[in-house]
């Protein structure tokens, strides 16, 4: 991907943000955004937490497949969790 391409790219994403952060300040009525800081300590990312259950959930040393497919369970509870 050029140099133009790239620069294509960020400003669609740029734009879609936007349009995004507009939906958000028309549906909330407010324009104050709060973003999360990247240097959160690692007991409270979402990470560590699924790397625990991960741990309880399948011994050491089973197969890859295991390893995603224990995964792949404990992020969809996960998100349904959320919903």
């Amino acid at each position: 991907m050029g140099k133009a391409s790239r620069r294509k790219a960020s400003n669609r994403s740029l734009d879609l943000l936007g349009r995004a952060m507009n939906v958000i300040q028309k549906a909330t009525g407010t324009k104050e955004f709060r973003v999360r800081n990247n240097e959160l300590p690692q007991e409270e990312k979402i990470s560590n937490a699924l790397a625990t259950l991960l741990q309880a959930a399948v011994q050491e040393g089973s197969p890859l497949d295991e390893y995603r497919a224990a995964l792949d369970f404990i992020v969809l509870a996960w998100n349904i969790s959320l919903m």
